[in-house]
C-alpha cells in the first residue's frame, strides 16, 4: 500500500513519497510536524491545516471508547541533529572551566548536545581534581564516543566542538605522542594522557574506520548546537564549585 509523508513543519514542507525523504525534512528541527498518510488527500488536507488525531489518540480511543487530547512534544525527544550534506548525526561538545588560570580554585564541567530536548543531552560536572577547559572538551568528546558505543546503530556520527586544541589532540598530536610515548617536546608528560588513551581506544573499537568523525567549529561562526552544549557545560561547571573556607583554600571538590 503507498504511503504518502507529510511534512508541515520542517526544513522543507511538502509531501514525500518515502520514509527517508521525510526524515531528512524534519531530524534535528524543532519542533516538527509530520504524518503519513495512506490517501494523498488525507495528505494534502494535512498540509492545507486540517487536524488528524494522533495515533496515540487513536489507540486510546479504541482503548478507552475516547478521544485523549494531543500533548506537547515530550521530553526525551529521539530525533537527532542531522547533517544533511553528509547524511550524519551530529553530537555538539563542549567543555567549560570557572578560574581555569588557577588549577587549585578551578571547577569544569562538559555538556553535548543531541538535539532540541533529547534524552541523550548531557550536563556533567568534570570528575576528579585536574580541571581545565581543555580537559572538559576532552572528557565531553570522550562521553560523545561512550555514547555512540551505547547506541550500537547503523548512522554515522559527527562531533562537533569550539575547542580546537581538544580535536587536535585526538587527531594529529597523539600521533607523535604514541612514537614519543607521551612525552611532549619539552620532554615532560603531555596533560591529559588518559583522556586522550580512552578516545582513541573509543575510536578504535568503532566499527569501521569513518563511523566517528571530529570537527572544529570556529568561534566566529558557532552554530546553534555549539552554544546548547556550552550552555550545558556552563550547568555542570555549577554543580562542581569549589567550596572555599575563610582563608580561601578548599575544604571540598563537588563530585
Amino acid at each position: 500500500m503507498a504511503k504518502f509523508f507529510a511534512v508541515r513543519k520542517g526544513y522543507q514542507p511538502g509531501i514525500y513519497n518515502s520514509w527517508n525523504e521525510c526524515q531528512e525534512q524534519v531530524l534535528g528541527f524543532p519542533s516538527n510536524e509530520h504524518r503519513s498518510f495512506t490517501s494523498r488527500k488525507d495528505a494534502e488536507d494535512y498540509m492545507n491545516g486540517k487536524q488528524f488525531p494522533s495515533n496515540s489518540q487513536i489507540k486510546a480511543a479504541k482503548k478507552n471508547k475516547k478521544t485523549q487530547a494531543a500533548t506537547q512534544r515530550p521530553k526525551g525527544s529521539v530525533a537527532h541533529v542531522l547533517d544533511r550534506e553528509t547524511g550524519r548525526v551530529v553530537l555538539f561538545v563542549a567543555g567549560a572551566c570557572l578560574d581555569n588560570q588557577t588549577s587549585s580554585f578551578a571547577s569544569a564541567g562538559t555538556g553535548l548536545f543531541a538535539g532540541v530536548d533529547h534524552a541523550d543531552n548531557q550536563s556533567k560536572p568534570l570528575p576528579g581534581f585536574q580541571h581545565s577547559s581543555n580537559r572538559a572538551a576532552l572528557v565531553a568528546i570522550l562521553e560523545a564516543y561512550k555514547m555512540i558505543r551505547e547506541r550500537n546503530d547503523t548512522y554515522k556520527y559527527e562531533i562537533r566542538t569550539v575547542n580546537k586544541m581538544a580535536i587536535d589532540c585526538a587527531t594529529v598530536w597523539c600521533r607523535k605522542w604514541l612514537k614519543s610515548g607521551w612525552k611532549n617536546a619539552k620532554g615532560k608528560p603531555v596533560a591529559n594522557t588518559d583522556v586522550i588513551q580512552e578516545i582513541l581506544k573509543e575510536n578504535t573499537a568503532m566499527p569501521g574506520t569513518d563511523k566517528v568523525t571530529l570537527k572544529h567549529v570556529p568561534r566566529g561562526e558557532q552554530q546553534q548546537g555549539t552554544k546548547e552544549a556550552k550552555k550545558l557545560a556552563t550547568s555542570g561547571v555549577r554543580s562542581c564549585r569549589n567550596v572555599l573556607c575563610s582563608c580561601g583554600k578548599v575544604l571540598v571538590h563537588a563530585q
